[in-house]
């Protein structure tokens, strides 16, 4: 299970019937001077990297600060391959994760504590998943809120932009070069995503630079509209800077020496000042995320949902049924009709109460209708369009659809966190199997599978666990 790179030798852990290797490195660490600036490869190290457990991380927009769990250091991935004959190329699946450009990862979690023990459960663990589906899965990090979607560069060049960005293009450059290596093929790698991983990919779709490392992608309730102006960015970095009491900083003329205190601040400050753009950017009303990547006419050139359809590769793109759930269930009622005025939404052309129809207008403003355009505007033989459905007990209870996120879970195989009986779990069990296996047969062939089929009122949209 030791494997050869050109980077050097790796060792990894059998598990679930995979060849697991966590916290691989695929940039050196984004610190000191590295820090607000484009990732640079790894050197190639001597002896046996020990890819025994995830790394950290990235530094969260409202999580308490532990260095062994987060950390600037966080540029790391890690590698499932199923046992599989060796002469055999197998399929790569290259997961991003969603968190709205501020939180989320694919490294370690935090303890989780039970009855008996106190124990940890690595995020988007994919053994499994891989296995049962003859596929090689690879989960990243990439840096997020203020180390990689505030745009310093507004202030001083010596900082750059949409770093979260290049951090994945530097990871899908890693895997084109060592993949071979564990048995993919890196002629055939499909990018999945959820959310603001999912926008991400399409922005990726975007870059021509970008393109030769990917042929399929699927996405996942993606914020397609989730990008700021140069003048939009340049007004949240300025807020954040205030928050964390920098504000100085963004004064003409400043001085190496203060611009130098950036590369040092307390994560801790970080954090709150994280909090305080996203409460800030809730209440504006602004719908977007409060760290959003870039429209900067080098990187991305313009709105993703413009540029997408230049790349025709096939596509699997979808939605949950109702999106907006869990930001609205959370929204004193007073507030809503409020809100949707703010925004200029109509409630009044759907059914149910007011919380109900509001959830159904911002789930179609924010997801379904931009998701529909881009199907619209795509080669139709070469697109795959979903809409998931599944509501367990649990959910119900809590006044839950199939809300935002709720089919990641299912997805990957810890459907249990939203279930409450056997039945319930047993039936997000079924789904996820089912998704698993269509997701996988989307990766090898560019297609679901036969047993695809689109339901009666949208002859193009397959309808999940409803």
């Amino acid at each position: 299970m030791v494997i050869e790179t050109c980077y050097g030798m790796i060792e990894g852990i059998k598990k679930d019937g995979c060849d697991c290797y966590y916290g691989v490195p695929f940039a050196k660490p984004p610190v000191g001077e590295l820090a607000f600036r484009r990732p640079v490869p790894p050197e190639p190290w001597e002896g046996i990297l020990k890819a025994l457990e995830p790394g950290a991380n990235p530094i969260q927009e409202t999580k308490h600060f532990s260095e062994d769990v987060y950390n600037q250091d966080c540029l790391y991935m890690n590698i499932f391959v199923p046992e599989h004959d060796v002469s055999e190329k197998l399929p790569v699946m290259f997961w991003f994760f969603g968190g709205s450009y501020s939180h989320g990862g694919t490294g370690k979690s935090e303890h989780i504590p039970t009855k008996k023990f106190r124990t940890r459960r690595y995020r988007y663990d994919s053994a499994a998943f891989a296995a049962e589906n003859h596929v090689i899965i690879v989960t990243f990090n990439y840096r997020l809120n203020f180390y990689g979607f505030l745009n310093l560069r507004c202030i001083d060049s010596r900082f750059e932009q949409n770093l979260g960005i290049y951090d994945q293009i530097a990871a899908l450059d890693f895997v084109s070069k060592t993949i071979g290596a564990f048995g993919g093929d890196c002629g055939n790698v499909t990018l999945f995503g959820q959310s603001a991983g999912a926008a991400c990919i399409l922005a990726l779709m975007s870059v021509p630079a970008a393109r030769v490392y990917f042929h399929k992608v699927i996405i996942q309730s993606a914020c397609v509209e989730h990008f700021f102006t140069e003048e939009e960015s340049s007004y949240q970095t300025r807020k954040y800077l205030s928050y964390a009491h920098l504000s100085r900083l963004a004064r003409p003329n400043v001085g190496k020496s203060e611009l130098d205190k950036l590369f040092a601040i307390d994560p801790c400050r970080v954090i709150k000042a994280n909090h305080r753009l996203g409460l800030l950017t809730m209440l504006r009303p602004e719908t977007r995320c409060a760290f959003s990547p870039v429209i900067d006419g080098t990187l991305l050139r313009d709105y993703p949902k413009k540029l997408c359809s230049e790349y025709d590769i096939p596509m699997l793109i979808g939605t949950t049924e109702e999106e907006a759930g869990i930001f609205i269930r959370v929204m004193p009622s007073f507030l809503l009709k409020f809100f949707m005025k703010k925004l200029g939404l109509d409630i009044s052309a759907f059914k149910g109460s007011v919380r109900e129809r509001c959830v159904k207008a911002m789930t179609k403003f924010i997801y379904q209708s931009p998701a529909m355009e881009i199907v619209a505007s795509r080669n139709a033989s070469k697109t795959f369009v979903y809409r998931y459905g599944l509501v367990s007990p649990a959910m119900r209870k809590k006044g839950l659809g199939a809300t935002h996120a709720s089919d990641v879970p299912v997805l990957f195989g810890i459907a249990g966190q939203l279930a409450d009986y056997a039945g319930a779990e047993k039936k997000c069990e079924e789904v996820g199997l089912n998704m698993r296996r269509w997701w996988a047969n989307f990766a090898k062939f560019g297609s679901p599978g036969e047993d695809w089929k689109p339901f009666s009122d949208n002859q193009y949209i397959q309808k999940i666990g409803f």
